[in-house]
């Protein structure tokens, strides 16, 4: 078991491995959970892009409130639902849940012509660097 200050291994941060999306079935799902400080983070930015451009879809990045997580929304062959829109929340999820919903923090990634990182460019140690730097600035 991981600690939770253990941050995940450069090996599942390549393109390589976000071109796992092809695995899903139609419409699955792949969640992905990022220490970072905000969806703006370099370290959300770099696996949000390569997801991206790995599947070729739009990657949802939600920031976890009061929480130094963001989490990475992907679907095999359609787009992540987008908060504030009806298909959100599962209707029933969404009488129970509505009224105790923080407000966070959301953003979509697009595919690029290249991705951020690769299997011979993971610079994840300096990214997650940047990030711990730009959080102790805040």
């Amino acid at each position: 078991m991981r600690s939770c200050s253990t941050p995940t291994p450069t090996r599942a941060r390549s393109r390589r491995t976000c071109e796992a999306l092809e695995c899903l079935e139609p419409a699955g799902w792949l969640l992905a959970n990022v220490g970072a400080f905000g969806v703006s983070d370099p370290l959300v930015e770099a696996i949000g892009e390569t997801l991206a451009t790995a599947s070729g879809a739009q990657i949802l990045a939600l920031r976890v409130p009061f929480a130094r997580n963001v989490i990475l929304v992907a679907r095999r062959g359609t787009p992540p639902p987008r908060p504030g829109t009806p298909n959100w929340f599962v209707p029933v999820l969404a009488e129970q849940l509505g009224p105790l919903e923080v407000p966070g923090t959301w953003r979509l990634f697009e595919p690029l012509e290249t991705a951020p990182l690769s299997d011979d460019l993971n610079p994840v140690e300096a990214l997650q660097a940047r990030s711990l730097e730009r959080g102790w600035r805040r």
